[in-house]
């Protein structure tokens, strides 16, 4: 089994040989190495907001970054990696985004990882759909998009989840079709289990912030759900 280095070192070959200057691409989100037996939550691909990006360098006393430069693909040759990883931190720690993530986790006592399944920088989901996905009825992905894939499959496996959660509809697709997973009628719950050593539970969701965003109670039975599974009891609030 491959170390986060070496994943991330195909990662920006994988960004190499794909952009060039003047793409517009932005540097891809690296992977950082998973705390073993915690929820994961899993997503379709990082969204990239200047705003919200400055709202995070005020935090990290660092105004005086550009977030598009400092993000911008091809990276500078003074790109600062500690940086880039103190500002996902902070955007784990402070974005409405991974609010349930954090509340979730909270009430069953686990540690939580957020890892997309696509690297590529892009709050329009129709912009990045079209760099990895071919074709959306057959779920069958872009070259683009099979390399990724088969990068966020090893961190998966580095991961070793107690429960996975995909967060995003087309992201849930993509996951169902291209992993093996399987349906407990008994359990009423799917089961990961393209692993020959382990098989966890995991759970299809739409998105669970935003204009997009399950209503209040479809939420409530999910996380009811998560909990179930893994033994444990969760209530909502009052």
């Amino acid at each position: 089994m491959r170390n986060i280095t070496q994943i991330n070192s195909d990662l920006a070959c994988l960004w190499i040989n794909t952009f060039g200057k003047g793409t517009g691409a932005y540097a891809p989100l690296p992977f950082t190495s998973p705390t073993p037996d915690s929820i994961i939550f899993v997503g379709m691909n990082p969204s990239f907001s200047s705003r919200g990006w400055k709202s995070l360098l005020q935090r990290a006393a660092r105004p005086d970054v550009d977030p598009t430069s400092f993000f911008q693909w091809p990276s500078p040759e003074d790109f600062d990696e500690k940086l880039a990883h103190k500002l996902e931190a902070l955007a784990r720690e402070h974005y409405p985004f991974f609010a349930p993530h954090k509340a979730l986790a909270a009430a069953l006592s686990l540690p939580w990882e957020h890892i997309d399944l696509f690297a590529y920088r892009e709050t329009d989901q129709s912009k990045a759909k079209t760099l990895v996905v071919a074709n959306e009825l057959q779920v069958s992905l872009t070259d683009f998009g099979e390399k990724q894939f088969k990068l966020f499959e090893e961190v998966l496996s580095l991961a070793q989840p107690k429960a996975v959660v995909v967060v995003n509809a087309l992201a849930s697709q993509i996951y169902r079709a291209r992993r093996t997973v399987k349906f407990d009628t008994a359990a009423g719950l799917y089961s990961d289990q393209a692993s020959t050593e382990r098989s966890f539970p995991v759970f299809f969701s739409g998105m669970l912030t935003g204009a997009r965003a399950l209503d209040r109670f479809s939420k409530d039975r999910l996380f009811w759900q998560v909990a179930n599974a893994l033994g444990k009891t969760w209530r909502p609030d009052a």
